[in-house]
């Protein structure tokens, strides 16, 4: 048990703190009919494992990942990831108009070497023709399908 929040320092050592706690966890809907229950433990795995694959990629500490993903329990894994691997997370909601991917092209315009995760490989095909109508040139950035 914390006795106080000086005993966690980052958000990075709450979670491997957490990830020792077996019993405990996240249950995720699925739909209706499913749901699925993932320790804090089988999380951190994951979200390591994710790691190794996004750093295999090119991301780095400090590097920023932008990330639409709909799937809460990818997208769990994928901020999980983040946090350990010290990289920005920016979290983007998952939209399809016109007006979201203006913004989503506004924000890579404000990153430094921004990468783009999504869990839908048609949205960056999507992302990156609109980029070309806009004549922006702003999805320069690498684009990461998320391993699930």
């Amino acid at each position: 048990m914390i006795n106080s929040l000086n005993e966690i320092s980052t958000l990075d050592n709450a979670l491997l703190r957490a990830s020792n706690q077996e019993n405990k966890g996240v249950t995720f809907i699925k739909s209706d009919q499913v749901e699925k229950f993932v320790t804090y433990k089988e999380i951190w795995k994951s979200a390591r494992k994710l790691l190794s694959a996004l750093r295999m990629r090119g991301l780095e500490e400090g590097n920023e990942l932008i990330f639409q993903i709909e799937d809460a329990e990818v997208f769990v894994y994928t901020f999980w990831a983040c946090i350990i691997g010290r990289i920005i997370a920016v979290p983007i909601t998952v939209e399809n108009n016109n007006e979201h991917k203006f913004k989503m092209l506004n924000i890579c315009k404000y990153l430094e070497h921004p990468f783009l995760a999504t869990d839908d490989p048609d949205k960056i095909q999507r992302l990156k023709e609109f980029d070309v109508e806009l004549k922006y040139g702003y999805m320069g950035s690498t684009t990461l399908k998320i391993p699930v």
